[in-house]
């Protein structure tokens, strides 16, 4: 019986989603407009909006992972004969020849290549410039190592014309007129000549190479045919995944269902003050504080305190749950289990990972409970009935739960109580244990190839 849900794996998958190579800031003289304020009219304080001064609100930010009590103190549960709980689950994906071809096709633009040529449209120059209004230098005119994808119109009209054709090494005379309605009026309808020194120029691949593979730092292969089955097995092994995660987490939420469970008061208090922690740690993966990110679904703070604890005791009690099938059947987090985990990650990235990386990215005890849980779900996957839709019935279902999400969404724009189920979605099962790690969804690995 294979094993499943790797939740820190999703994280480690950076292969296909790591992004191209970021160049510096672009100084304001030479871009077209400011970046825009994304500021709208729904984006405006009102007085129903809380605060990010509300002493509350500081307080929950300030939340730290909580450590879950011990299996004694969770509070009493009884749990009914694994065997009784039935799953219903899609067939396993079967990965092609044109799902590799697609998901390398999503890779190649990721790492570009340097040419000789001269620069295209599309290509992306490395660029030292500067920029002169009548002889003199001015603010924000110049820049060194400076990436720039012609075509892309980040510089002011005309700029990036003018480098289309140059050759690395080459040295161009560029001149522009800034707009009238340019952000800086100093320089708004001004002529201006910027010396420009075309440093290299890179290209997306049109096909995999040799030594396209032997350049890009995201895979230990050396050859195309090499890369192409890492690619392969990268995503045998990503939907694998996620057939016996959707297997185990079916099973899980069953048997939580069908329990008896009474949680101690410091397991209930354990649930909320995790899905808090949580929640704060996804509001700064969003680049925001935690005020806004509850203001985003229109929720009070109150709404949000309530959802916290509804949602925390339903991660409680699946937490509980996996505890005791860990201690009832004598699983540990041995140095097996987490050398077991550091092999799949490494097929499912493309990157090598091993015990002692493991640990030193993503700490001891999360390591810990992502192998015992991933071992506690095994062991319910191989006790629960497991019936396999033929390939009809499963495409009927997904078309069925698609327009369920979809009338979900529709329902949680215009209802509050449904945006409150909105924000805690992603944290109310045991997947939020990651939620410190900077969580990447599996999808987003293969979504090329669906």
């Amino acid at each position: 019986m294979k094993k499943r849900t790797i939740l820190i794996a999703a994280a480690a998958v950076s292969m296909v989603i790591a992004a191209a190579g970021c160049g510096k800031s672009t100084p304001d003289a030479a871009k077209t407009t400011q970046a825009a304020d994304t500021a709208t009219a729904d984006d405006v304080a009102t007085s129903s909006e809380i605060s990010e001064d509300n002493p509350e609100v500081k307080k929950m930010e300030a939340t730290e992972k909580p450590k879950a009590p011990a299996l004694s103190k969770m509070g009493t549960i009884t749990m009914p004969d694994f065997s009784t709980i039935e799953v219903t689950t899609a067939p396993e994906t079967v990965v092609d020849d044109e799902m590799v071809n697609q998901q390398i096709q999503y890779i190649l633009p990721q790492h570009l290549m340097e040419v000789d040529g001269p620069a295209e449209e599309g290509d992306t120059v490395n660029i030292d410039y500067e920029g002169t209004i009548n002889g003199e230098a001015f603010d924000g005119g110049s820049s060194k190592g400076y990436d720039l994808k012609l075509g892309s119109g980040k510089f002011i009209p005309g700029f990036e014309d003018q480098l289309v054709g140059a050759k690395a090494g080459d040295k161009v005379t560029v001149n522009v007129t800034f707009p009238a309605d340019y952000q800086q009026a100093d320089l708004a309808g001004k002529a201006a000549q910027f010396a420009v020194t075309v440093n290299t120029i890179k290209r997306v691949p049109t096909e995999l190479t040799d030594e396209w593979v032997k350049s890009y730092d995201q895979t230990t292969a050396q050859t195309a045919d090499e890369f192409r089955q890492q690619i392969k097995e990268m995503l045998e092994e990503t939907f694998d995944n996620q057939y016996h995660s959707n297997i185990q987490q079916e099973a899980l939420q069953q048997l939580v269902d069908q329990s008896d469970i009474t949680l101690s008061d410091e397991m209930k208090q354990y649930g909320t003050d995790f899905l808090i922690y949580s929640n704060v740690q996804q509001a700064k993966q969003y680049g925001v504080g935690l005020a806004d990110y509850i203001n985003q679904y229109g929720m009070s703070l109150e709404d949000f305190k309530k959802e916290m604890e509804s949602e925390g005791e339903q991660y409680a009690k699946q937490y509980f749950i996996i505890q005791k099938i860990a201690k009832d059947q004598g699983i540990e987090a041995t140095d097996a289990l987490i050398d077991k985990l550091a092999d799949e990650l490494t097929t499912m990235s493309g990157t090598t990972y091993n015990r002692i990386k493991l640990i030193e990215q993503y700490g001891g005890e999360t390591v810990k409970n992502e192998v015992v849980r991933n071992a506690a779900l095994e062991y319910l996957e191989g006790q629960v009935k497991v019936t396999v839709q033929d390939e009809a019935a499963a495409e009927t279902d997904a078309a069925a739960s698609a327009t369920e999400a979809a009338a979900e969404t529709e329902a949680a724009e215009t209802s509050e109580s449904s945006a409150a189920e909105n924000i805690a979605a992603g944290t109310s099962s045991a997947a939020v244990e990651t939620a410190n790690i900077g969580e990447t969804t599996a999808a987003e690995t293969t979504a090329a190839a669906n």
